[in-house]
């Protein structure tokens, strides 16, 4: 392939070059790489420094985390449409595209991505590569990690009382919400039923994790918890079950055509799929569970590896999704996501929990541990890549919107509106099912419905769905739409609408969940919880008040600012935080030091003079410790008429390091420029 580039006006330069791989612009002073395909690994790299900066900078915004890096996902979209896209397209000509003030003279068969930007690093091309990621890889990456990070760190005992509720809300409840959800876009496009129902499934995928984390942290009862986390482990495995079914009946142009295209069976098709997928999968992911977890018992008979049960847990659920999505073909195609959701909950229960050596169980669980990372990660990941699709691909104008029902201003007003019937959906729901789960095992009021109403957010399964069905561009040609127009337009309401919802869920449920907690009194501890906690209270007061005893009795810390140290590490304080009452500080309740020396050990303070009581209201007041002789003038203060004050000990005459006594003169200055330092017990007014 010849290449050559033509300046315009008089200075042109000319020039040639040959290459089968890639084609640049031919300009001088510029080095033409033969390959830009590590120029995702830059970008991969932004995308998670960025989120990290976010994470330090950003953290005590009212914010959620999740939403300023959709918005970083949008700031770096525009970027790269403001850098010059300098793809080659199949069939150009020469003359027909140019860059700067270069034209290229060229004829390629095969798309080649601009390496070359004018602002240098390539960074645009790696930010794009990113952004036009396949949906089939993105879900392989984003979904393994984020599922089994959610089922790992489920409370089996609790889990196992109200699984059955959890698959009520999951499946049934899901249906319903997916089935209304339909009907509204129905309405709204006048869309296909099984294009209308592709998108309310998607939407109907939760993930709260913000509001499960502020349940834990306001001391709600931990049984909710559990429940918003379980519903939302299996509906997503629900969800995607749901979108695969009804993707391929899109890509196949309808329902009809695609059992026609199966299967000779037809309806029941759907029913064999159904069962291959959400029976088949969970059965297939319990099965590598417990093979991978008889894999680390033997490896506890032995010398015990930890870095095999890290990559057990990590390498695992990749294989795991791929093999139950790809390796029994489309004929035998099983849910990835139930099949990784399976494979989790084996490690979480009794079973797979006490295989896993403690300390390695500690460094995978927590917020602050291996998975929790991994899980931040990957959130970081798709949220960003989300922003950068929505501002590369969404289109304001053009062909889709030819009437007022297309508009993007229309998209965004049904978006909204999807928000509110959505959450109305749910709330039928939840409200619906209190008489049955009031007979649960830890009971069921409104009060839990509005929350978990309330708590249904929205996150990176559903935008990974939205993504995904966004960048498959079959879905125009498969002849359910009229025109690939209309195709285009219904992928972009599935990404936008999608966005709507998590942003709005993000940024109205989640951060009104701790108000609507406190005004509805789940966050009232019971009687019991209180006499608890007041019990805590006085065990953890007098264990610190003997830990305080045992310091002081040290010659370095004997004369600290015990005040200081109680204001700053005050029991009292954090259990009427909890109660919810108003707590003041009062010095005059601070612990003191015993005033007998035989509580002081063997040092002990010695006063002498008219001003004994003084000498004690100095060691009380708020100087700092007297910690050497050197700084005894700085501590007891240089004013005249100070009290003389020497430390005793029985150890003989005292010497360097032995925690000898710090004596003041009458003018508050260092005897000799020395402590001077007594022998035996000494007589004298004892102070403490």
């Amino acid at each position: 392939m010849v290449v050559s580039a033509s300046g315009s006006g008089s200075d042109s330069v000319g020039a040639s070059f040959v290459c089968d791989r890639y084609v640049a612009a031919a300009q001088p002073g510029v080095h033409v790489h033969e390959h830009n395909v590590q120029l995702p690994v830059f970008g991969l790299a932004v995308v998670l420094i960025g989120g990290g900066l976010i994470e330090h900078f950003f953290s005590r915004m009212p914010i959620p985390h999740t939403v300023l890096l959709l918005i970083f996902g949008c700031i770096l979209g525009l970027w790269v449409r403001s850098d010059p896209d300098f793809s080659l397209q199949p069939g150009m000509k020469a003359g027909e595209h140019s860059w700067g003030s270069n034209v290229l003279q060229c004829n390629v068969t095969t798309t080649i991505a601009n390496d070359l930007n004018n602002h240098g690093f390539h960074f645009g091309n790696s930010l794009r590569m990113l952004g036009d990621m396949d949906p089939h890889l993105l879900l392989h990456v984003i979904l393994p990690p984020l599922l089994f990070e959610s089922a790992f760190a489920v409370d089996w005992h609790i889990f196992a009382k109200l699984v059955k509720y959890a698959l009520i809300l999951a499946v049934p409840g899901l249906i319903f919400c997916t089935t209304l959800s339909g009907v509204l876009y129905v309405a709204f496009y006048g869309w296909p039923w099984e294009a209308a129902l592709l998108l309310g499934g998607i939407l109907s995928a939760t993930d709260p994790v913000a509001v499960v984390a502020l349940l834990r942290e306001m001391g709600v009862k931990k049984s909710l918890a559990t429940l918003i986390e379980a519903e939302s482990l299996l509906n997503d495995g629900t969800a995607v079950v749901v979108y695969s079914i009804l993707l391929k009946a899109v890509k196949a142009g309808g329902i009809g055509a695609w059992l026609d295209a199966e299967s000779t069976v037809g309806a029941w098709h759907i029913l064999w799929v159904t069962v291959r997928m959400s029976i088949l999968g969970p059965m297939f992911g319990a099965s590598f569970g417990f093979l991978c977890v008889r894999w680390l018992e033997s490896n506890a008979n032995v010398d015990r590896n930890a870095r095999v049960e890290v990559i057990c847990t990590f390498a695992m659920p990749f294989l795991v999704f791929y093999l139950a999505e790809t390796a029994m073909g489309s004929t035998g195609q099983m849910s990835g996501v139930l099949a990784v959701v399976a494979y989790g909950l084996v490690f979480a229960s009794p079973y797979g929990r006490v295989r896993i050596d403690p300390e390695i169980a500690h460094f995978l669980h927590g917020e602050n541990g291996f998975w929790g990372v991994v899980g931040h990660l990957v959130n970081t990941l798709i949220f960003v890549i989300s922003g950068i699709t929505i501002i590369l691909n969404v289109k304001l104008t053009g062909v889709a919107y030819e009437d007022h029902r297309r508009s993007f201003g229309a998209d965004l007003g049904y978006g909204i509106a999807t928000y509110v019937l959505t959450t109305v959906l749910r709330g039928c729901v939840m409200f619906g099912l209190m008489p049955y789960f009031r007979r649960g095992p830890y009971g069921y009021d409104w009060r839990d419905a509005l929350v978990i109403t309330w708590g249904g957010l929205r996150g990176a399964v559903g935008l990974a769905l939205a993504v995904s069905v966004f960048k498959d561009a079959s879905i125009d040609e498969g002849g359910l739409f009229a025109t690939a127009a209309d195709g285009s337009h219904f992928r972009q309401v599935v990404l936008v609408h999608c966005s709507i919802e998590v942003l709005l869920t993000l940024l109205i449920n989640a951060p009104s969940s701790g108000v609507i907690l406190k005004r509805i009194g789940l966050t009232k501890l019971s009687g019991d919880r209180v006499s608890q906690l007041q019990m805590s209270q006085r065990l953890l007061r007098k264990l610190a008040h003997s830990s305080l005893a045992h310091m002081g009795q040290h010659p370095v810390m004997s004369d600290m600012r015990w005040e200081a140290v109680q204001r700053f590490a005050n029991f009292d304080a954090m259990c009427a935080d909890i109660l919810g009452q108003h707590y003041v500080f009062d010095p005059a309740n601070t612990w003191m030091p015993p005033e007998d020396e035989s509580a002081r050990g063997e040092h002990r303070w010695s006063c002498w003079g008219e001003q004994d009581n003084a000498c004690r209201n100095i060691r009380r007041s708020q100087t700092d410790s007297v910690l050497c002789a050197s700084r005894a003038s700085k501590v007891m203060g240089a004013t005249d008429g100070s009290p003389q004050c020497v430390l005793h000990t029985n150890s003989g005459v005292g010497s360097e390091g032995s925690g000898g006594a710090v004596a003041c003169s009458d003018k508050g200055e260092l005897a000799s420029g020395q402590a001077r330092r007594t022998k035996g017990s000494g007589t004298g007014v004892g102070g403490t």
